[in-house]
């Protein structure tokens, strides 16, 4: 760890570009050319400081007031005073040199000697969030909960003080691995040891973070595979269709829900699905694994961009139709911790609209009697039932059949949100 110069370079990437947190890391790694001993530590400090930015950037921004928000000195700031306050396995001296080697390497403007004053001696006392702001509790609880004031807001407005906080703390968590059994491959029985979540169609299996002995085995051989909670508890809500099942799968980015699904209806003899790709590598990607699974010969993957998507399927003629919406991603920060920095109520309101606008365009392909999935990782109401009743209010030739929202706390694992429609005239 000789400077914080790729931490530096990270966050402004992250914070300043809209960049997600692996492509930046996997770009600086690449660029910088890091040595494999610093790359753990470089992945500990940006991770930590996207985590705890609210506190972070409150103390930085009262210490110094000048910085730019988007400026190399703040960052620097953030990840020094994240390594002086939190880090008690790293000697301050350590820091010390890392944060001056920093400054003159990168060239940084104002005064070296009295900013790390500033920042060692703040360090040195608890962190206490000022009795003034206890007038404004949201602004309060933003900071003590890490998350915007306004997403706190709209939580406590949908679920409740208590249910809020829970959700609070809850999506911040690294989350649990869900599997489900490939019917292809894998006989019926129970794997020992494996928590099992049943539900109306299968039995998902929750898995801890950590994979060995026989499940791993398993999932390297194929016998199961991963998938998100919330598309396992959407494909057991879908209906059971007699004799054939035409399945156009929008937006998708992993082609395990596609070979989930051919693994429920593998009895059906006209049963077609048809993953969409926007970007070549997943999509030779999700080639390879759907071979690997012995999913390929129901599932035909396309490589298109979303909107030429009706050059290649005629309208009115699908079964179902899956749409995986273009959501922020509260309900898998866990994993992506770049959403909630930058959040904004604009983020908020453009989702809603952009996600009713896939739908409209999804339920194109809806043949009468057919059925529209639609599936993200959502939890505000922003994001869920606003979409939903936006849709309805404008395709009245669709009705509610059912959804259901999942929350972070519930099983240790991501959140989001389904909701299925009927095409009826």
């Amino acid at each position: 760890m000789p400077d914080f110069s790729a931490e530096v370079l990270a966050l402004r990437r992250i914070l300043g570009q809209g960049k997600t947190y692996r492509e930046t890391v996997f770009r600086i790694i690449a660029m910088e050319k890091i040595s494999p001993s610093s790359v753990k530590e470089l992945k500990r400090n940006v991770f930590a400081v996207l985590r705890r930015y609210f506190s972070l950037s409150f103390e930085v921004d009262s210490l110094f007031p000048s910085y730019a928000k988007d400026s190399e000195e703040r960052y620097l700031a953030l990840v020094t005073l994240y390594q002086l306050r939190h880090r008690k396995d790293i000697a301050r001296e350590q820091v010390k040199s890392c944060y001056y080697s920093t400054y003159f390497s990168m060239r940084l403007s104002g005064n070296c000697d009295l900013s790390y004053e500033k920042l060692e001696k703040v360090s040195a006392l608890p962190f206490a969030i000022p009795e003034a702001l206890k007038k404004r509790p949201y602004t309060y609880n933003s900071i003590a909960l890490e998350i915007p004031d306004f997403l706190l807001r709209d939580l406590v407005f949908s679920y409740g003080p208590e249910k809020a906080r829970e959700i609070a703390l809850s999506i911040k968590e690294i989350p649990n691995a869900t599997f489900v059994r490939n019917r292809f491959l894998a006989p019926e029985g129970k794997i020992d040891g494996v928590k099992e979540i049943p539900t109306d169609k299968d039995v998902i299996y929750l898995l801890g973070r950590d994979m060995e002995g026989k499940e791993k085995e398993m999932l390297q051989e194929g016998h199961y595979h991963p998938l998100e909670l919330i598309k396992a508890l959407a494909a057991s809500s879908l209906p059971e269709f007699a004799v054939e099942m035409d399945c156009l799968l929008l937006n998708q980015r992993l082609p395990f829900f596609a070979s989930y699904l051919a693994s429920l209806y593998q009895d059906l003899p006209g049963l077609r699905i048809t993953p969409v790709f926007s970007k070549e590598e997943r999509y030779r990607s999700g080639i390879d694994t759907l071979c690997k699974l012995k999913a390929n010969e129901k599932v035909h993957p396309l490589l298109c961009q979303s909107d030429l998507v009706k050059t290649y399927f005629p309208y009115d003629a699908m079964d179902l139709v899956v749409q995986q919406g273009t959501d922020i991603g509260i309900g898998r920060i866990g994993m992506r911790p770049e959403v909630l920095p930058d959040l904004s109520e604009k983020d908020m309101s453009n989702s809603c609209h952009r996600q009713t606008q896939e739908l409209l365009s999804a339920s194109d392909f809806v043949k009468k009697d057919g059925y529209l999935l639609f599936v993200n990782s959502g939890l505000t109401m922003v994001e869920t039932r606003d979409v939903k009743e936006s849709f309805l209010s404008l395709r009245k030739n669709f009705a509610f059949v059912s959804d259901f929202r999942l929350l972070p706390g519930q099983y240790r694992t991501e959140g989001g949100y389904y909701c299925l429609f009927r095409r009826e005239k």
